[in-house]
């Protein structure tokens, strides 16, 4: 696929310092405030679950949430089932 004509397009990169950023992994910290800062009373998520059950259980599943990012991330697909 030839990919010349977004050169056109004039769009931004991503400096050294943002893509630095961007390939690390994703730390329990970040999972726990990413849960902190999710909206309650919204309609549950394609798992079921709501934020509130996410808010309840935060520092149970801020660990298994963190592994499961960082293991997409690395492989790139969603693990087996």
């Amino acid at each position: 696929m030839d990919l010349k004509y977004l050169n056109l397009l004039n769009l931004q990169q991503v400096t050294s310092e943002q893509n630095a950023e961007l390939i690390k992994p994703v730390t329990e910290q970040e999972v726990l405030v990413a849960i902190q800062k999710s909206k309650v009373d919204k309609s549950p998520g394609s798992d079921g679950n709501t934020n509130e059950v996410y808010k309840y259980f935060k520092e149970l599943l801020a660990p298994i949430l963190c592994r499961l990012f960082n293991w997409i991330r690395a492989k790139a697909a969603w693990p087996p089932t």
